[in-house]
């Protein structure tokens, strides 16, 4: 049975689940460079590294506060997040 804050990988040939987790957040997601960045609902940013076989939470810090719907943007190795308040952080991610 689906719970409401786990998070599937989908083989989208059979639509069938490949695994499942409850350590990621509920919120919106982007996919870069073969990591999931995951800004929670509640403003914390986690750094994950899915594979097949499961996802690991590699990293994760409140970032913003209040509710968080929009979806984070990523470009030239800068991360904008806002809430839903309007509430914008710029983040530097690496070089």
């Amino acid at each position: 049975k689906r719970g409401v804050n786990d998070l599937r990988c989908l083989d989208l040939t059979t639509g069938k689940a490949l695994w499942e987790s409850a350590e990621v957040a509920k919120g919106t997601a982007i996919f870069s460079d073969g990591h999931l960045l995951v800004l929670s609902t509640a403003g914390e940013l986690q750094l994950c590294q899915p594979s097949d076989t499961g996802i690991k939470v590699l990293a994760h810090a409140p970032v913003l506060e209040g509710k968080c719907w929009v979806l984070p943007v990523l470009s030239r190795h800068r991360l904008l997040c806002r809430s839903n308040a309007g509430e914008v952080v710029c983040l530097k991610l690496g070089d």
